[in-house]
């Protein structure tokens, strides 16, 4: 670990910092930078795209500072539903700075030379979902949408005057074995709700490693209408059964493919408490419940974070101000 300062590089490009791409054999390399300041692991990082490879190593890009890594920052290649339609977006990840070189330019070094490589791809949006919103403004970036957690108890999970449709029937699955449903019902729904990008096996993979253990499916004439997929803890308290139950993702073609799943995940035994851990603004969960108060719910974006837009910068637009 280092304990000092290092002088800044100065270098012709006027950022004070060298910025080039990588190989996938500085993979690891690159993972270790970027998993320190984000405090995750970096193990458990590479273990992921090994079994469900997302990364596109012609978009990875470092900061050096001589032939040191200090700095990374990367995107994704996707296909994201926006006002007028699906387009293909830079979905921004991997970014950080080792610790020892923050507030010195590292980041605006990166960004400068990343959002120039967007616009030479041709791709008008780079989004992110930013840990720390407050700084992206500076390279352009604003608030895109919230999203929303919320849970409840038991016995207030009960929806009124629901009576359900009796052409729908719910089967509760893994997630495996419900993939091929999974795959279209999310295919299509994406393509109609902004911000949804498209899913392939490796998103998948990576969407369904931990926290979905259930698949509920619901089911009409033509087939599936819909799913939702949670995993249940279970756990004990002074009055007995104290069961948690977290609903990752619901989809559902129809509203009353929607009342059918809630009202499968709320009426499942021993469940003292159900928790969403990612809806959209406007889903009408809350306002279907019998005791709408009971619900207690939170953005899961703060003032300044979220998933950002930005078009891609001109070439001639003026370099944004760095850290001195």
């Amino acid at each position: 670990m280092d304990t000092q300062r290092t002088p800044r590089p100065e270098h012709p490009d006027g950022t004070g910092w060298r910025v080039r791409g990588t190989t996938a054999e500085e993979f690891p390399d690159v993972v270790e930078v970027y998993a320190e300041p984000m405090l995750v692991s970096a193990a458990d990082e590479l273990e992921a795209e090994r079994r469900h490879p997302v990364a596109e190593h012609d978009r990875i890009l470092v900061a050096l500072d001589g032939e040191r890594m200090v700095g990374t920052t990367a995107a994704y290649s996707l296909e994201m539903t926006l006002p007028g339609g699906p387009r293909t977006v830079a979905g921004i990840t991997g970014v950080g700075v080792w610790p020892t070189y923050r507030r010195r330019g590292v980041l605006t070094a990166l960004m400068s030379r990343q959002l120039t490589d967007i616009r030479a791809r041709g791709e008008a949006v780079a989004v992110l979902w930013a840990s720390e919103g407050a700084i992206y403004g500076r390279y352009g970036f604003g608030l895109a949408a919230f999203g929303l957690s919320a849970r409840i108890r038991n016995p207030y999970a009960v929806l009124r005057d629901a009576q359900g449709d009796p052409e729908l029937t719910v089967e509760l699955l893994t997630a495996e074995e419900a993939f091929p449903s999974l795959t279209r019902l999310h295919r299509e729904a994406a393509a109609t709700r902004i911000g949804q990008f498209q899913r392939g096996d490796s998103w998948w993979g990576r969407f369904l490693k931990d926290g979905a253990a259930c698949a509920a499916v619901v089911s009409g004439p033509d087939g599936p209408e819909g799913y939702a997929l949670y995993s249940i803890a279970n756990g004990r308290s002074r009055e007995g059964t104290d069961a948690r139950l977290t609903v990752k993702e619901v989809v559902a073609a129809t509203p009353a493919a929607r009342v059918a799943l809630y009202q499968h995940v709320f009426s499942r035994d021993l469940v003292t408490r159900v928790a969403f851990s990612a809806l959209p603004v406007d889903d009408p969960s809350p306002s279907w419940s019998r005791t709408a108060t009971a619900w207690w719910r939170r953005p899961r974006a703060p003032c300044g974070s979220g998933w950002s837009t930005c078009p891609a910068p001109s070439p001639t637009a003026p370099t944004p101000p760095r850290w001195r």
